[in-house]
């Protein structure tokens, strides 16, 4: 009896290693960590939003510490470096594993719809639904892009370099 409870007890410690093994492999996802670069780049983006260069540059470093307003204008520029500097290293983990263009297309993608939830749910920017057709900025540089014409391969010259 005291053998088979062993056997039980060893075959439940196994099992329970085995699946945090298994959800470890899960947080070390490059998965994972593309979606944790994604979240970053939208904290990075809001904190270059709110730097203030010339609030920096005015700051009294000497009185610093004795009132909120040196810390309430410093601490968008170390959000700035901890979140591109987060970003740098779970892009970087990602794309050990994932194809770069894969990697680039979904990090720069959820960050775009990150950074619009974030100016639409927190921020209460206006949102027309026009957006999800025509997309960002950026979708319509990609539109602007797709409609250029060619080039054609031999340009007359013109008369000011004649």
């Amino acid at each position: 009896m005291l053998l088979v409870a062993c056997f039980l007890l060893k075959k439940a410690r196994r099992q329970k290693q085995e699946t945090s093994n298994e959800r470890q492999e899960t947080l070390n996802s490059p998965w994972t960590y593309l979606f944790l670069a994604s979240i970053m780049e939208v904290c990075w983006t809001y904190s270059l939003k709110f730097v203030s260069v010339a609030k920096l540059r005015g700051l009294d470093w000497p009185r610093f510490f004795s009132g909120a307003e040196g810390w309430l204008t410093v601490l968008p520029a170390v959000g700035y470096l901890a979140f591109g500097i987060a970003n740098i290293i779970f892009f970087s983990r990602a794309m050990n594993q994932i194809p770069a263009a894969t990697a680039f297309a979904v990090w720069t993608g959820t960050a775009l719809v990150g950074v619009k939830l974030v100016d639409t749910l927190v921020l209460r920017e206006p949102f027309n639904p026009m957006q999800l057709v025509h997309g960002t900025d950026s979708g319509g540089y990609c539109r602007a892009a797709a409609r250029v014409e060619q080039v054609p391969e031999r340009v007359p010259p013109s008369s000011a370099w004649e």
